[in-house]
């Protein structure tokens, strides 16, 4: 016996590939147009420079991740967190140039470093006088030195 309830669409289509059509869609509407997209280095055509900046948000210590190992006031100011320079023990400082050097967290980018593929941009930052993380942040994702004035 046939169930001639309504068109050809309605009759393809189950309850179940409604459901999971419906929720994906809505997901894609829900989702903001600033959220970032993925894509894979194999997908760029060509030989073009490629540049990742990676912002930490809540901040990082970059003296601890890339210390300056020959700075005595390093060591002076930091006693007890001190990344100790190259060759002083096994858990020390990797060299990078003679004056700074990855934690040993960091050795994975090691090669990435001494290849050139990977630069390490020490001490940069704002000089705007925001106390905000937050503004400070949109400042530096957007390119922008100073907060916008208020009128």
């Amino acid at each position: 016996m046939s169930h001639n309830c309504g068109c050809r669409e309605y009759e393809e289509v189950s309850r179940r590939d409604f459901l999971k059509l419906g929720s994906g869609a809505a997901m894609a509407l829900a989702a903001p147009a600033w959220l970032p997209r993925v894509s894979l280095a194999s997908s760029f055509a060509g030989n073009r420079d490629v540049v990742v900046s990676i912002f930490l948000r809540g901040g990082v210590d970059g003296l601890s991740m890339v210390p300056p190992f020959t700075d005595r006031n390093y060591y002076t100011l930091r006693p007890g967190i001190a990344i100790q320079p190259p060759d002083a023990n096994s858990n020390a400082a990797l060299d990078l140039d003679g004056t700074f050097g990855f934690a040993p967290a960091m050795q994975p980018l090691l090669e990435a470093y001494d290849a050139g593929d990977l630069l390490v941009v020490h001490a940069c930052g704002l000089e705007s006088p925001t106390r905000s993380h937050f503004e400070a942040q949109h400042n530096m994702e957007v390119g922008q030195g100073e907060p916008p004035a208020t009128l």
